[in-house]
Protein backbone atom coordinates (compact mmCIF):
# COMPACT_ATOMS: atom_id res chain seq x y z
CA UNK A 1 0.00 0.00 0.00
CA UNK A 2 1.18 3.50 -0.86
CA UNK A 3 1.31 6.19 1.80
CA UNK A 4 -1.40 8.86 1.58
CA UNK A 5 -1.55 12.38 3.00
CA UNK A 6 -4.96 14.06 2.96
CA UNK A 7 -4.91 17.86 3.13
CA UNK A 8 -7.60 20.30 4.24
CA UNK A 9 -6.40 23.67 2.83
CA UNK A 10 -7.55 27.24 3.49
CA UNK A 11 -10.15 28.64 3.61
CA UNK A 12 -12.01 26.00 5.58
CA UNK A 13 -13.54 27.45 8.74
CA UNK A 14 -11.17 27.23 11.68
CA UNK A 15 -13.70 25.64 14.05
CA UNK A 16 -15.34 23.09 11.75
CA UNK A 17 -14.09 19.57 11.13
CA UNK A 18 -13.85 18.23 7.59
CA UNK A 19 -16.03 15.14 7.27
CA UNK A 20 -14.59 14.58 3.79
CA UNK A 21 -11.06 14.19 5.18
CA UNK A 22 -11.97 12.29 8.34
CA UNK A 23 -14.42 9.90 6.65
CA UNK A 24 -12.06 8.95 3.83
CA UNK A 25 -9.09 8.62 6.18
CA UNK A 26 -11.04 6.39 8.57
CA UNK A 27 -12.31 4.24 5.70
CA UNK A 28 -8.83 3.78 4.23
CA UNK A 29 -7.10 3.07 7.54
CA UNK A 30 -9.66 0.34 8.22
CA UNK A 31 -8.44 -1.25 4.96
CA UNK A 32 -4.76 -1.15 5.78
CA UNK A 33 -3.77 2.12 4.09
CA UNK A 34 -1.19 4.33 5.82
CA UNK A 35 -3.12 7.60 5.79
CA UNK A 36 -2.25 10.84 7.56
CA UNK A 37 -4.30 14.04 7.78
CA UNK A 38 -3.00 17.60 7.60
CA UNK A 39 -5.33 20.49 8.44
CA UNK A 40 -3.23 23.16 6.82
CA UNK A 41 -5.95 25.82 7.12
CA UNK A 42 -5.15 25.78 10.84
CA UNK A 43 -1.52 26.58 10.02
CA UNK A 44 -2.64 29.69 8.14
CA UNK A 45 -5.01 30.61 10.96
CA UNK A 46 -2.13 30.44 13.44
CA UNK A 47 -0.01 32.71 11.27
CA UNK A 48 -2.77 35.25 10.71
CA UNK A 49 -4.54 35.04 14.04
CA UNK A 50 -8.00 33.63 14.48
CA UNK A 51 -9.82 36.96 14.20
CA UNK A 52 -8.17 38.04 10.96
CA UNK A 53 -8.60 34.61 9.41
CA UNK A 54 -12.29 34.60 10.37
CA UNK A 55 -12.84 38.06 8.93
CA UNK A 56 -11.27 37.02 5.62
CA UNK A 57 -13.77 34.19 5.38
CA UNK A 58 -16.90 35.95 6.58
CA UNK A 59 -16.48 39.23 4.72
CA UNK A 60 -15.12 38.08 1.42
CA UNK A 61 -16.85 39.14 -1.77
CA UNK A 62 -17.50 35.92 -3.62
CA UNK A 63 -14.30 33.91 -3.31
CA UNK A 64 -12.09 36.98 -2.90
CA UNK A 65 -10.06 35.54 -0.01
CA UNK A 66 -8.82 32.83 -2.38
CA UNK A 67 -7.12 35.50 -4.45
CA UNK A 68 -4.38 35.63 -1.82
CA UNK A 69 -3.08 32.46 -3.46
CA UNK A 70 -4.08 33.40 -7.01
CA UNK A 71 -1.91 36.52 -6.77
CA UNK A 72 1.17 34.42 -6.08
CA UNK A 73 0.24 31.86 -8.73
CA UNK A 74 -0.44 34.31 -11.56
CA UNK A 75 0.82 37.77 -10.67
CA UNK A 76 -0.69 41.16 -9.95
CA UNK A 77 -4.43 41.47 -9.50
CA UNK A 78 -6.64 44.36 -10.52
CA UNK A 79 -6.54 47.36 -8.14
CA UNK A 80 -10.01 46.63 -6.72
CA UNK A 81 -9.05 43.13 -5.62
CA UNK A 82 -5.61 44.21 -4.41
CA UNK A 83 -7.46 46.60 -2.10
CA UNK A 84 -9.63 43.76 -0.76
CA UNK A 85 -6.56 41.63 -0.08
CA UNK A 86 -4.84 44.55 1.65
CA UNK A 87 -7.74 44.86 4.09
CA UNK A 88 -7.45 41.24 5.18
CA UNK A 89 -3.83 40.30 4.58
CA UNK A 90 -1.77 43.51 4.49
CA UNK A 91 0.17 45.06 1.61
CA UNK A 92 1.89 43.06 -1.12
CA UNK A 93 5.08 42.61 0.89
CA UNK A 94 3.12 41.42 3.91
CA UNK A 95 1.18 38.98 1.77
CA UNK A 96 4.35 37.52 0.28
CA UNK A 97 5.85 37.15 3.74
CA UNK A 98 2.72 35.42 5.01
CA UNK A 99 2.71 32.96 2.11
CA UNK A 100 6.41 32.13 2.47
CA UNK A 101 5.97 31.37 6.17
CA UNK A 102 2.89 29.30 5.37
CA UNK A 103 4.74 27.39 2.62
CA UNK A 104 7.59 26.58 5.01
CA UNK A 105 5.22 25.03 7.53
CA UNK A 106 3.31 23.11 4.87
CA UNK A 107 6.46 21.71 3.25
CA UNK A 108 7.65 20.55 6.65
CA UNK A 109 4.41 18.62 7.13
CA UNK A 110 4.83 16.93 3.75
CA UNK A 111 8.46 15.98 4.40
CA UNK A 112 7.50 14.46 7.74
CA UNK A 113 4.70 12.38 6.18
CA UNK A 114 6.77 11.17 3.16
CA UNK A 115 3.61 10.49 1.13
CA UNK A 116 3.34 8.69 -2.20
CA UNK A 117 -0.02 10.36 -2.81
CA UNK A 118 -1.31 13.75 -1.64
CA UNK A 119 -5.07 14.28 -1.74
CA UNK A 120 -6.68 17.73 -1.50
CA UNK A 121 -10.29 18.39 -0.59
CA UNK A 122 -11.44 21.36 -2.64
CA UNK A 123 -14.68 23.10 -1.80
CA UNK A 124 -15.43 26.35 -3.57
CA UNK A 125 -13.19 28.42 -1.28
CA UNK A 126 -10.28 25.99 -1.16
CA UNK A 127 -9.35 25.56 -4.80
CA UNK A 128 -6.74 28.29 -5.22
CA UNK A 129 -4.94 27.36 -2.01
CA UNK A 130 -4.85 23.75 -3.22
CA UNK A 131 -3.43 24.75 -6.59
CA UNK A 132 -0.84 26.97 -4.94
CA UNK A 133 0.23 24.28 -2.46
CA UNK A 134 0.40 21.63 -5.17
CA UNK A 135 2.74 23.79 -7.22
CA UNK A 136 4.93 24.60 -4.21
CA UNK A 137 5.20 20.92 -3.35
CA UNK A 138 6.23 20.05 -6.92
CA UNK A 139 8.74 22.90 -7.05
CA UNK A 140 10.26 21.67 -3.77
CA UNK A 141 10.93 18.26 -5.33
CA UNK A 142 7.98 16.35 -3.97
CA UNK A 143 7.32 13.36 -6.24
CA UNK A 144 3.97 12.39 -4.73
CA UNK A 145 0.96 12.01 -7.01
CA UNK A 146 -1.32 15.02 -6.51
CA UNK A 147 -5.03 14.17 -6.44
CA UNK A 148 -7.83 16.76 -6.22
CA UNK A 149 -11.38 15.98 -5.17
CA UNK A 150 -14.41 17.74 -3.78
CA UNK A 151 -17.10 20.14 -4.94
CA UNK A 152 -14.76 22.23 -7.12
CA UNK A 153 -13.84 19.15 -9.15
CA UNK A 154 -17.25 17.99 -10.36
CA UNK A 155 -17.67 17.16 -14.04
CA UNK A 156 -16.36 19.86 -16.40
CA UNK A 157 -14.75 21.83 -13.57
CA UNK A 158 -12.46 18.90 -12.80
CA UNK A 159 -11.60 18.32 -16.47
CA UNK A 160 -10.69 22.00 -16.84
CA UNK A 161 -8.37 21.74 -13.83
CA UNK A 162 -6.45 18.92 -15.48
CA UNK A 163 -6.14 20.84 -18.75
CA UNK A 164 -4.80 24.03 -17.25
CA UNK A 165 -2.91 23.14 -14.08
CA UNK A 166 -0.07 20.64 -14.64
CA UNK A 167 0.63 20.38 -10.90
CA UNK A 168 -2.59 18.33 -10.62
CA UNK A 169 -2.01 14.69 -11.59
CA UNK A 170 -5.51 13.28 -11.06
CA UNK A 171 -9.00 14.57 -10.30
CA UNK A 172 -11.84 12.69 -8.63
CA UNK A 173 -15.35 13.83 -9.53
CA UNK A 174 -17.78 12.46 -7.00
CA UNK A 175 -16.94 10.23 -4.04
CA UNK A 176 -13.30 9.64 -3.14
CA UNK A 177 -13.15 6.49 -0.98
CA UNK A 178 -12.82 3.83 -3.68
CA UNK A 179 -10.67 5.84 -6.14
CA UNK A 180 -8.14 6.61 -3.39
CA UNK A 181 -8.18 2.99 -2.22
CA UNK A 182 -7.36 1.84 -5.74
CA UNK A 183 -4.60 4.44 -6.08
CA UNK A 184 -3.07 3.44 -2.76
CA UNK A 185 -3.21 -0.23 -3.77
CA UNK A 186 -1.25 0.68 -6.92
CA UNK A 187 -4.27 -0.19 -9.03
CA UNK A 188 -4.93 3.21 -10.60
CA UNK A 189 -7.82 3.87 -13.00
CA UNK A 190 -6.70 4.31 -16.61
CA UNK A 191 -7.76 7.96 -16.85
CA UNK A 192 -6.50 11.00 -14.97
CA UNK A 193 -10.11 12.15 -14.59
CA UNK A 194 -11.85 9.67 -12.28
CA UNK A 195 -15.63 9.83 -12.28
CA UNK A 196 -17.11 8.15 -9.19
CA UNK A 197 -20.81 9.11 -9.07
CA UNK A 198 -21.90 6.36 -6.69
CA UNK A 199 -21.31 6.77 -2.95
CA UNK A 200 -20.29 4.02 -0.59
CA UNK A 201 -23.29 2.46 1.19
CA UNK A 202 -23.70 3.91 4.65
CA UNK A 203 -23.28 0.41 6.11
CA UNK A 204 -19.75 0.21 4.64
CA UNK A 205 -18.61 3.51 6.16
CA UNK A 206 -17.33 3.50 9.75
CA UNK A 207 -18.00 6.61 11.86
CA UNK A 208 -15.31 9.21 11.12
CA UNK A 209 -12.43 9.31 13.59
CA UNK A 210 -11.92 12.96 14.53
CA UNK A 211 -8.94 12.48 16.87
CA UNK A 212 -6.39 13.75 14.28
CA UNK A 213 -8.42 16.89 13.62
CA UNK A 214 -9.01 17.56 17.32
CA UNK A 215 -5.33 17.10 18.06
CA UNK A 216 -4.39 19.72 15.47
CA UNK A 217 -7.23 22.08 16.40
CA UNK A 218 -6.32 22.14 20.07
CA UNK A 219 -2.62 22.44 19.23
CA UNK A 220 -3.62 25.54 17.26
CA UNK A 221 -5.16 27.02 20.40
CA UNK A 222 -8.82 26.10 20.00
CA UNK A 223 -10.80 25.11 23.07
CA UNK A 224 -12.98 22.01 22.87
CA UNK A 225 -16.16 24.08 23.23
CA UNK A 226 -15.18 26.13 20.15
CA UNK A 227 -14.93 23.08 17.90
CA UNK A 228 -17.79 21.61 15.86
CA UNK A 229 -17.72 18.05 14.53
CA UNK A 230 -19.64 17.07 11.42
CA UNK A 231 -21.95 14.07 11.11
CA UNK A 232 -23.95 12.81 8.16
CA UNK A 233 -27.29 11.11 8.65
CA UNK A 234 -28.55 11.40 5.07
CA UNK A 235 -27.45 12.18 1.52
CA UNK A 236 -29.25 14.24 -1.04
CA UNK A 237 -32.48 16.17 -0.59
CA UNK A 238 -35.90 14.53 -0.33
CA UNK A 239 -37.50 17.77 -1.53
CA UNK A 240 -34.99 18.65 -4.23
CA UNK A 241 -35.03 15.14 -5.68
CA UNK A 242 -38.54 15.91 -6.95
CA UNK A 243 -38.75 19.71 -6.76
CA UNK A 244 -35.29 21.21 -7.26
CA UNK A 245 -35.32 24.71 -5.70
CA UNK A 246 -34.65 27.23 -8.45
CA UNK A 247 -31.42 28.61 -6.94
CA UNK A 248 -30.01 25.38 -5.46
CA UNK A 249 -26.59 24.50 -6.91
CA UNK A 250 -26.44 20.92 -5.64
CA UNK A 251 -25.39 18.58 -8.44
CA UNK A 252 -28.22 16.52 -9.94
CA UNK A 253 -26.81 13.24 -8.66
CA UNK A 254 -26.22 14.86 -5.29
CA UNK A 255 -29.97 15.26 -4.83
CA UNK A 256 -30.69 11.51 -4.75
CA UNK A 257 -32.11 10.80 -1.29
CA UNK A 258 -30.72 8.18 1.08
CA UNK A 259 -30.93 8.17 4.87
CA UNK A 260 -29.44 6.15 7.71
CA UNK A 261 -31.67 4.17 10.07
CA UNK A 262 -32.76 6.39 12.94
CA UNK A 263 -31.23 4.20 15.65
CA UNK A 264 -27.83 4.46 13.99
CA UNK A 265 -28.10 8.26 13.79
CA UNK A 266 -28.77 8.41 17.52
CA UNK A 267 -25.79 6.14 18.25
CA UNK A 268 -23.49 8.13 15.93
CA UNK A 269 -24.36 11.47 17.54
CA UNK A 270 -24.25 10.17 21.10
CA UNK A 271 -20.93 8.38 20.51
CA UNK A 272 -19.37 11.48 18.99
CA UNK A 273 -20.59 13.70 21.82
CA UNK A 274 -19.64 11.34 24.64
CA UNK A 275 -16.20 10.81 23.12
CA UNK A 276 -15.33 14.44 22.35
CA UNK A 277 -17.85 16.76 24.10
CA UNK A 278 -18.13 19.07 21.07
CA UNK A 279 -20.92 20.77 19.18
CA UNK A 280 -22.39 18.61 16.41
CA UNK A 281 -23.09 19.90 12.90
CA UNK A 282 -25.12 17.85 10.40
CA UNK A 283 -23.76 17.82 6.87
CA UNK A 284 -27.22 16.91 5.56
CA UNK A 285 -28.77 19.28 3.01
CA UNK A 286 -32.11 18.77 4.75
CA UNK A 287 -33.29 16.93 7.84
CA UNK A 288 -35.06 13.64 7.15
CA UNK A 289 -38.78 13.70 7.96
CA UNK A 290 -38.38 10.34 9.67
CA UNK A 291 -35.43 11.59 11.73
CA UNK A 292 -37.46 14.67 12.70
CA UNK A 293 -40.15 12.45 14.19
CA UNK A 294 -38.00 9.62 15.55
CA UNK A 295 -34.41 10.76 16.14
CA UNK A 296 -34.97 14.25 17.54
CA UNK A 297 -37.24 13.08 20.41
CA UNK A 298 -34.71 10.39 21.35
CA UNK A 299 -31.89 12.93 21.43
CA UNK A 300 -34.05 15.32 23.44
CA UNK A 301 -34.63 12.66 26.11
CA UNK A 302 -30.97 12.63 27.23
CA UNK A 303 -30.17 14.72 30.29
CA UNK A 304 -26.79 15.82 28.93
CA UNK A 305 -26.68 16.62 25.23
CA UNK A 306 -24.70 18.60 22.68
CA UNK A 307 -25.79 21.59 20.68
CA UNK A 308 -26.72 20.30 17.22
CA UNK A 309 -26.90 22.35 14.00
CA UNK A 310 -29.44 21.13 11.42
CA UNK A 311 -30.94 22.41 8.17
CA UNK A 312 -34.64 21.75 7.60
CA UNK A 313 -37.77 22.87 5.81
CA UNK A 314 -40.29 25.13 7.50
CA UNK A 315 -43.07 22.55 7.20
CA UNK A 316 -42.85 21.55 10.86
CA UNK A 317 -45.45 21.44 13.62
CA UNK A 318 -45.54 23.10 17.03
CA UNK A 319 -44.77 19.77 18.65
CA UNK A 320 -41.78 19.22 16.38
CA UNK A 321 -40.44 22.68 17.20
CA UNK A 322 -40.82 21.82 20.89
CA UNK A 323 -38.75 18.64 20.44
CA UNK A 324 -36.10 20.46 18.40
CA UNK A 325 -35.71 22.98 21.22
CA UNK A 326 -35.53 20.20 23.84
CA UNK A 327 -32.81 18.51 21.78
CA UNK A 328 -30.71 21.73 21.82
CA UNK A 329 -30.97 22.11 18.07
CA UNK A 330 -29.82 25.22 16.25
CA UNK A 331 -32.10 25.21 13.19
CA UNK A 332 -31.26 26.69 9.82
CA UNK A 333 -34.71 27.02 8.22
CA UNK A 334 -35.05 27.27 4.45
CA UNK A 335 -37.23 30.39 4.55
CA UNK A 336 -35.46 32.70 2.06
CA UNK A 337 -38.37 35.16 1.84
CA UNK A 338 -41.64 35.97 3.63
CA UNK A 339 -43.45 36.45 0.32
CA UNK A 340 -45.60 33.51 -0.75
CA UNK A 341 -45.40 34.63 -4.36
CA UNK A 342 -41.59 34.70 -4.27
CA UNK A 343 -41.48 31.36 -2.45
CA UNK A 344 -43.45 29.89 -5.35
CA UNK A 345 -41.00 31.39 -7.85
CA UNK A 346 -38.15 29.79 -5.88
CA UNK A 347 -39.95 26.42 -5.86
CA UNK A 348 -39.72 26.22 -2.08
CA UNK A 349 -43.03 24.43 -1.62
CA UNK A 350 -44.18 26.54 1.30
CA UNK A 351 -45.86 29.86 2.12
CA UNK A 352 -45.16 33.08 3.97
CA UNK A 353 -47.68 32.32 6.73
CA UNK A 354 -46.03 28.93 7.31
CA UNK A 355 -42.63 30.65 7.68
CA UNK A 356 -44.10 33.12 10.16
CA UNK A 357 -45.61 30.25 12.17
CA UNK A 358 -42.22 28.57 12.49
CA UNK A 359 -40.58 31.81 13.60
CA UNK A 360 -43.34 32.41 16.17
CA UNK A 361 -43.07 28.89 17.62
CA UNK A 362 -39.27 29.11 17.66
CA UNK A 363 -39.42 32.35 19.66
CA UNK A 364 -41.86 30.80 22.11
CA UNK A 365 -39.81 27.65 22.61
CA UNK A 366 -36.40 29.29 22.69
CA UNK A 367 -35.32 27.42 19.57
CA UNK A 368 -32.33 29.13 17.95
CA UNK A 369 -33.77 29.69 14.47
CA UNK A 370 -31.47 30.97 11.73
CA UNK A 371 -32.44 31.91 8.20
CA UNK A 372 -31.36 34.08 5.30
CA UNK A 373 -33.40 36.67 3.43
CA UNK A 374 -32.89 36.82 -0.34
CA UNK A 375 -33.45 39.56 -2.90
CA UNK A 376 -32.79 39.82 -6.62
CA UNK A 377 -35.16 36.90 -7.26
CA UNK A 378 -36.10 36.58 -10.95
CA UNK A 379 -39.69 37.74 -11.36
CA UNK A 380 -39.72 39.88 -8.20
CA UNK A 381 -41.45 43.25 -7.98
CA UNK A 382 -41.59 46.24 -5.68
CA UNK A 383 -44.84 45.03 -4.14
CA UNK A 384 -43.24 41.82 -2.94
CA UNK A 385 -40.79 43.79 -0.81
CA UNK A 386 -43.20 46.50 0.32
CA UNK A 387 -45.42 43.75 1.73
CA UNK A 388 -42.50 42.11 3.51
CA UNK A 389 -41.36 45.43 4.96
CA UNK A 390 -44.86 45.94 6.35
CA UNK A 391 -44.78 42.51 8.00
CA UNK A 392 -41.35 43.24 9.52
CA UNK A 393 -42.80 46.21 11.41
CA UNK A 394 -45.19 43.90 13.28
CA UNK A 395 -42.73 41.10 14.20
CA UNK A 396 -39.56 42.47 15.85
CA UNK A 397 -40.04 39.72 18.47
CA UNK A 398 -39.64 36.97 15.83
CA UNK A 399 -36.10 35.76 14.98
CA UNK A 400 -34.84 38.10 12.24
CA UNK A 401 -32.84 36.83 9.25
CA UNK A 402 -29.12 36.43 9.76
CA UNK A 403 -28.21 38.15 6.51
CA UNK A 404 -29.87 39.94 3.60
CA UNK A 405 -28.24 38.57 0.47
CA UNK A 406 -28.66 38.77 -3.30
CA UNK A 407 -29.68 35.45 -4.77
CA UNK A 408 -26.85 33.32 -6.18
CA UNK A 409 -26.76 31.80 -9.64
CA UNK A 410 -24.75 28.60 -9.28
CA UNK A 411 -23.80 25.81 -11.62
CA UNK A 412 -26.30 22.90 -11.60
CA UNK A 413 -29.16 25.08 -10.33
CA UNK A 414 -32.38 25.23 -12.42
CA UNK A 415 -31.63 28.93 -12.94
CA UNK A 416 -28.31 28.04 -14.57
CA UNK A 417 -29.40 24.97 -16.49
CA UNK A 418 -32.69 26.35 -17.85
CA UNK A 419 -32.49 30.16 -17.68
CA UNK A 420 -35.22 30.75 -20.24
CA UNK A 421 -37.81 29.14 -17.97
CA UNK A 422 -37.19 31.93 -15.45
CA UNK A 423 -36.99 34.84 -17.87
CA UNK A 424 -33.19 34.96 -17.61
CA UNK A 425 -30.75 35.56 -20.44
CA UNK A 426 -27.12 34.51 -20.05
CA UNK A 427 -24.57 34.25 -17.27
CA UNK A 428 -20.89 34.97 -16.86
CA UNK A 429 -18.53 33.73 -14.11
CA UNK A 430 -18.32 36.00 -11.09
CA UNK A 431 -15.49 38.54 -11.32
CA UNK A 432 -13.25 36.68 -8.89
CA UNK A 433 -12.82 33.81 -11.35
CA UNK A 434 -11.10 35.96 -13.97
CA UNK A 435 -8.70 37.17 -11.29
CA UNK A 436 -8.14 33.60 -10.08
CA UNK A 437 -7.56 32.15 -13.56
CA UNK A 438 -6.37 35.02 -15.79
CA UNK A 439 -4.77 32.64 -18.30
CA UNK A 440 -8.11 31.13 -19.31
CA UNK A 441 -10.27 32.17 -22.23
CA UNK A 442 -13.88 32.99 -21.44
CA UNK A 443 -15.20 29.59 -22.58
CA UNK A 444 -12.68 27.75 -20.41
CA UNK A 445 -13.34 30.06 -17.49
CA UNK A 446 -17.05 29.26 -17.70
CA UNK A 447 -16.24 25.56 -17.39
CA UNK A 448 -14.17 26.20 -14.26
CA UNK A 449 -16.65 28.42 -12.43
CA UNK A 450 -19.41 27.49 -10.01
CA UNK A 451 -20.71 30.97 -9.04
CA UNK A 452 -22.15 33.07 -11.88
CA UNK A 453 -23.78 36.45 -12.36
CA UNK A 454 -26.34 37.72 -14.83
CA UNK A 455 -24.99 39.45 -17.91
CA UNK A 456 -28.02 41.75 -17.89
CA UNK A 457 -27.71 42.67 -14.21
CA UNK A 458 -28.42 46.32 -13.58
CA UNK A 459 -28.18 48.57 -10.53
CA UNK A 460 -30.16 47.82 -7.39
CA UNK A 461 -33.82 48.84 -7.79
CA UNK A 462 -34.90 52.16 -6.27
CA UNK A 463 -36.89 50.41 -3.53
CA UNK A 464 -33.97 48.32 -2.26
CA UNK A 465 -32.46 50.90 0.18
CA UNK A 466 -35.82 51.16 1.96
CA UNK A 467 -36.12 47.40 2.20
CA UNK A 468 -32.55 47.12 3.49
CA UNK A 469 -33.42 49.72 6.15
CA UNK A 470 -36.43 47.61 7.19
CA UNK A 471 -34.18 44.56 7.52
CA UNK A 472 -31.73 46.47 9.72
CA UNK A 473 -34.55 47.96 11.78
CA UNK A 474 -35.91 44.47 12.44
CA UNK A 475 -32.54 43.34 13.78
CA UNK A 476 -32.14 46.45 15.95
CA UNK A 477 -35.64 46.19 17.43
CA UNK A 478 -35.19 42.50 18.11
CA UNK A 479 -32.05 43.28 20.09
CA UNK A 480 -33.99 45.90 22.09
CA UNK A 481 -36.72 43.42 22.96
CA UNK A 482 -39.54 45.12 21.06
CA UNK A 483 -42.60 43.13 20.05
CA UNK A 484 -46.01 41.71 20.82
CA UNK A 485 -46.19 39.44 23.86
CA UNK A 486 -48.84 37.52 25.73
CA UNK A 487 -48.30 37.11 29.48
CA UNK A 488 -50.42 34.51 31.33
CA UNK A 489 -51.45 37.00 34.03
CA UNK A 490 -50.78 40.47 32.67
CA UNK A 491 -52.31 39.76 29.29
CA UNK A 492 -51.47 41.12 25.84
CA UNK A 493 -49.00 43.97 25.44
CA UNK A 494 -46.75 45.57 22.85
CA UNK A 495 -43.26 46.64 23.92
CA UNK A 496 -41.47 49.56 22.27
CA UNK A 497 -38.14 50.89 23.56
CA UNK A 498 -38.67 49.25 26.94
CA UNK A 499 -42.19 50.64 27.41
CA UNK A 500 -45.16 48.25 27.58
CA UNK A 501 -48.56 49.22 26.16
CA UNK A 502 -51.32 46.80 27.15
CA UNK A 503 -53.98 45.84 24.63
CA UNK A 504 -57.51 44.98 25.75
CA UNK A 505 -59.56 42.71 23.51
CA UNK A 506 -63.25 41.81 23.66
CA UNK A 507 -63.96 38.21 24.73
CA UNK A 508 -64.30 37.04 21.13
CA UNK A 509 -60.97 38.68 20.28
CA UNK A 510 -59.31 36.79 23.13
CA UNK A 511 -60.92 33.61 21.82
CA UNK A 512 -59.54 34.32 18.35
CA UNK A 513 -56.10 34.84 19.86
CA UNK A 514 -56.32 31.53 21.72
CA UNK A 515 -57.28 29.62 18.57
CA UNK A 516 -54.59 31.06 16.29
CA UNK A 517 -51.41 30.07 18.05
CA UNK A 518 -51.51 27.44 15.32
CA UNK A 519 -52.52 27.93 11.71
CA UNK A 520 -56.30 27.86 11.43
CA UNK A 521 -58.67 28.16 8.51
CA UNK A 522 -60.90 31.23 8.55
CA UNK A 523 -64.06 29.13 8.27
CA UNK A 524 -63.12 27.06 11.30
CA UNK A 525 -62.02 30.15 13.22
CA UNK A 526 -65.37 31.85 12.64
CA UNK A 527 -67.22 28.68 13.54
CA UNK A 528 -65.34 28.12 16.81
CA UNK A 529 -65.24 31.74 18.04
CA UNK A 530 -68.33 33.35 16.53
CA UNK A 531 -66.17 36.19 15.21
CA UNK A 532 -66.98 38.09 12.03
CA UNK A 533 -64.90 39.63 9.25
CA UNK A 534 -65.01 43.00 10.98
CA UNK A 535 -63.26 41.74 14.12
CA UNK A 536 -60.71 39.76 12.12
CA UNK A 537 -60.00 42.78 9.92
CA UNK A 538 -59.51 45.01 12.94
CA UNK A 539 -57.10 42.54 14.56
CA UNK A 540 -55.20 42.26 11.28
CA UNK A 541 -55.02 46.06 11.01
CA UNK A 542 -53.47 46.25 14.51
CA UNK A 543 -50.81 43.64 13.67
CA UNK A 544 -52.31 41.11 16.08
CA UNK A 545 -53.32 38.68 13.36
CA UNK A 546 -51.80 37.68 10.03
CA UNK A 547 -54.22 36.45 7.40
CA UNK A 548 -53.06 34.88 4.15
CA UNK A 549 -55.45 33.19 1.79
CA UNK A 550 -57.90 31.25 3.94
CA UNK A 551 -55.66 30.86 7.01
CA UNK A 552 -54.88 32.97 10.05
CA UNK A 553 -52.07 33.09 12.62
CA UNK A 554 -51.70 35.45 15.56
CA UNK A 555 -48.39 37.29 15.81
CA UNK A 556 -47.94 37.12 19.58
CA UNK A 557 -45.16 35.35 21.41
CA UNK A 558 -46.49 33.63 24.52
CA UNK A 559 -44.30 34.19 27.59
CA UNK A 560 -45.55 30.95 29.16
CA UNK A 561 -46.79 27.85 27.38
CA UNK A 562 -49.51 25.43 28.51
CA UNK A 563 -47.13 22.46 28.60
Amino acid sequence: MKRLLLICPPFAHWSLSSIAIAQIATFLRCRGVSCEEAYLHLELMRLMGRERYGEAIERRRGNAAELLFAEDLHGTLSPAFQEILSVHFGDRAARRNLLERFATRCLLRVREAVPDIIGFTTSHNQLMASLWLARRFKEAGCNATIVFGGAACSDGMGRALLRHYPQVDRVVSGFGEMPLLHLCADNPPPCRFIDQPDPMPFDDLPPPDYHPFLHEAMAAGLAREEIALVVQSARGCWWGEKHHCAFCGVHRRGLVWEEKPGDRVVVDIRTLFERHRCTIVAADCILSRRHLNEVIPQLAAFDEKPSIFLELKVNVTQEQVKELARARVSAQFGIETLSTRLLALLRKGTTGIRALAVLKWSAERGLLAQWNLLHGIPGEGKGDYDAQAAIMEWIPHFPPPRILSPIHFDRYSPYFENPGAFGLSTFRPEATYKEAHPQLADTELSQMAWHFERTDAGPAPEWFPRFHASFERWQERHERGDGLFLHPRKGLFRRRDGEDAFIHLPPRGEHVLGCTHRLMSLDRLKSETGCDDGLLGAMEEEGLLFIEGERALNLTVRMALPD
